[in-house]
């Protein structure tokens, strides 16, 4: 979870709520959640040798929306 807070540039409360880890009521940890199997199925659909290496870093560079 550290490399989120690094790519994305906040906190652990940012998409977890206090009242548990695990909980999806924040919008911020749907999101999360959607980008994680994102990048998850990235390689699948992109076929190139370091597909495997993009992170959110890469996008994000430690922002929460990205640059265009």
């Amino acid at each position: 979870m550290a490399l989120y807070t690094v790519a994305l540039g906040v906190d652990c409360g940012y998409c977890h709520a206090a009242s548990g880890w695990k909980g999806t009521e924040k919008p911020a940890m749907r999101t999360a959640l959607a980008m994680a199997t994102l990048m998850k199925e990235f390689p699948k659909y992109f076929n190139f040798a370091r597909a495997a290496a993009f992170t959110c870093y890469t996008c994000h560079q430690g922002a929460v929306k990205v640059a265009r």
